[in-house]
């Protein structure tokens, strides 16, 4: 019986352990996913970084693209000034050519056209230097975009091994967290399995125990119930009648002696104590007492001595 409190304690000690530690590998597991969950926020803002970064790129693209077909544009037009001015040239040449040879009537002619051919001229070629400055602040700014273009690409380049990095890492500290619980769990699940075998044998032990003082008990129970159910012997009835006569004549001794008292009392004759002890007690013929005489008490067996 006293194995079942050491069960109790034992179940309560076990239960407080599991309660215990299961609250410690929640504590780690949160920290861990907290961990995790920071790693995945640093993630997501790179990418949004390299997203960023990327979009960033692919309007400097756009730009320098745009810029090329400006460039591309002023280069056929300067193109189509200088083959313009190479045919005014040679229409200069020629006209020059036929003054030289023509008369006075075609001289004037002659002039105005010279004339209009290099107003011509100079305006082409204002027009075409205008396009080089042009041509050269294009070429300058598509410089810059260009070198911005490898600056951000070096930077995409960084942020896109940061992220590769980060995500290596992620995966590591999960597959490390992942291994770690099911060691824990593992280490966790056998103390667990040794507890309760521990336990159930105490258990087993404790049953045990309990059941055979319930069949002590039982048996202990059946042998009173038989014992006060049996009937008393035919010699255990003779005693009692003995025993209760006995008990009757003590009464009516008591009863004269108490008689006789009442009666020395209302006589109130003066003698001494002792021989009246004497007198009333006495054996002897003329006793006031003659019914008080030894009796020899019946001899009893020695298994009527224990029973009474």
């Amino acid at each position: 019986m006293d194995s079942l409190p050491n069960f109790w304690k034992m179940g309560g000690s076990f239960v407080a352990f599991l309660y215990t530690y299961t609250t410690e590998f929640e504590t780690q597991l949160s920290k861990k996913e907290q961990e995790l969950t920071d790693s995945k926020n640093i993630q997501v803002q790179l990418e949004e970084e390299l997203n960023i970064t990327k979009q960033r790129l692919l309007l400097q693209e756009k730009e320098i693209h745009s810029q090329t077909e400006q460039i591309q544009a002023l280069s056929s037009t300067r193109k189509a000034y200088a083959t313009e001015l190479a045919e005014l040239k040679s229409q200069y040449e020629k006209q020059q050519l036929m003054c030289s040879n023509g008369n006075n009537n075609g001289e004037v002619v002659t002039l105005k056209q010279e004339e209009s051919s290099q107003n011509l001229l100079r305006v082409r070629n204002d027009e075409l230097e205008e396009s080089k400055r042009e041509l050269s602040g294009l070429k300058m700014e598509n410089s810059g975009l260009k070198s911005s273009v490898d600056q951000h690409s070096k930077e995409n380049a960084i942020l896109q091994q940061e992220v590769l990095n980060l995500t290596e890492r992620q995966n590591k500290i999960t597959k490390d967290l992942r291994l770690k619980q099911k060691t824990e769990l593992d280490v966790l699940r056998h103390s667990h399995q040794q507890e309760i075998q521990t336990l159930v044998s105490n258990f087993s032990s404790a049953q045990a125990l309990l059941q055979a003082k319930v069949i002590s008990l039982e048996a202990d129970l059946k042998d009173m119930e038989d014992r006060f159910a049996k009937h008393p012997r035919p010699e255990d009835l003779k005693i009692i009648k003995c025993l209760q006569d006995k008990i009757a004549e003590k009464d009516q001794v008591i009863k004269h002696l108490l008689e006789l008292k009442e009666y020395d009392m209302e006589d109130d004759v003066p003698f001494n104590s002792e021989t009246h002890r004497s007198q009333s007690f006495s054996c002897n013929a003329g006793s006031l007492t003659p019914t008080l005489k030894v009796k020899v008490l019946p001899h009893f067996t020695k298994s009527t001595s224990i029973l009474f």
